[in-house]
């Protein structure tokens, strides 16, 4: 298999092969960043995407894209990121 940019790929690629649920990534951020609360749901919204469900297929073809992380895995790791890393750092400071 070629490097993408030795084919000409000019495209958009899903990396994550499995189906998450907002609820249940809402739930990961709140475990991964130890809060117990709920979340407060309204009424939908015009351009609300009622499902939708990557497909890695076509970043395995042309890239052999591989994932190595679970979903849950990513959220925690990046929380930890993020609270290593910018730690102190506040809002007005961020932008």
């Amino acid at each position: 298999i070629l490097p993408a940019w030795e084919q000409n790929v000019s495209s958009a690629f899903q990396r994550y092969p499995g189906r998450e649920y907002l609820i249940d990534i809402y739930h990961m951020l709140a475990k991964s960043l130890g809060k117990e609360t709920e979340p407060e749901f309204g009424p939908e919204r015009t351009g609300d995407i009622r499902h939708s469900n990557a497909d890695i297929s076509k970043a395995k073809e042309l890239l052999g894209y591989e994932a190595q992380w679970s979903f849950e895995r990513g959220i925690a790791e990046a929380v930890e990121w993020y609270r290593e890393n910018l730690q102190g750092e506040t809002d007005e400071s961020c932008g």
